[in-house]
């Protein structure tokens, strides 16, 4: 669904689409806010997303996985491990 334009403050549609979705699931949030506390850096948080969200059986409608913004996903995360 992205056309690669800002959406909402995130770096597009996907994105902000996929960052909600990880926020809102409970037991997705709790495990990525654990890993945001473990993982050294956004890179290294984001690449794992990348790799675990798409094949975890997070149901995001319509989202193009190659075009979120993982890094930035991860960034979500990581503050609010550091709330």
């Amino acid at each position: 669904m992205s056309d690669n334009q800002e959406y909402n403050g995130w770096a597009n549609w996907d994105t902000w689409a996929t960052s909600l979705s990880m926020l809102n699931e409970e037991h997705t949030y709790k495990y990525w806010l654990s890993a945001a506390r473990t993982f050294d850096d956004r890179d290294s948080l984001g690449d794992r997303m990348s790799m675990a969200v798409p094949r975890s059986g997070v149901v995001v409608d319509d989202v193009d996985w190659s075009e979120v913004d993982w890094c930035e996903v991860a960034d979500a995360f990581i503050e609010a491990a550091e709330d």
